[in-house]
């Protein structure tokens, strides 16, 4: 059991680390709560790990906040979000790994933009261009070398023609 006092909170809570994943909260004001609480977010965490770093909503989140530092305005970050939620995440799937999205995934994707609808009209080939656009430029993130000097989250882009 890892529950502990926080003095500059005064509050009790957890912290307990699963799959190298920290999990800590503290808001409770008895150590009895603090001990339920922990033995349930222990649970909770067995039954429904956390995604890896190289699935789909991983990786976009990752690149908002790579977006964001790098000093993007807040309308792009808005719009890339957006493009992400609305359309990309929902077509692969959250879990989906980055690495496993193929080129012919990336047509069928199209295809299906081609064939959707936003108020009761098909999307427009310059929205279609800009929402391939920012799955591009996702993958050219995710193909730079990691800050540690390890390789990228992917090897290729299959966005890219020469895919």
């Amino acid at each position: 059991m890892s529950v502990e006092y926080r003095e500059d909170r005064k509050k009790w809570g957890y912290r307990f680390y699963l799959r190298g994943q920290c999990y800590k909260k503290y808001v409770w004001d008895t150590k009895t709560e603090a001990k339920e609480a922990e033995q349930q977010a222990q649970v909770d965490a067995r039954n429904n790990p956390a995604l890896q770093p190289t699935a789909l909503a991983t990786a976009a989140g990752a690149y908002l906040v790579a977006s964001a530092e790098g000093g993007k305005g807040q309308w792009r970050i808005d719009g890339l979000n957006y493009t992400f939620k609305a359309h990309v995440i929902p077509h692969f799937g959250e879990a989906t790994l980055i690495g496993d999205i193929t080129p012919g995934a990336v047509k069928n994707f199209v295809r299906a933009l081609k064939r959707k609808k936003f108020k009761g009209e098909k999307l427009k080939n310059k929205t279609i261009k800009n929402i391939i656009t920012d799955l591009n430029a996702m993958y050219n993130w995710a193909m730079e070398p990691l800050e540690d000097g390890g390789p990228g989250l992917v090897d290729k882009n299959p966005v890219t023609k020469g895919a």
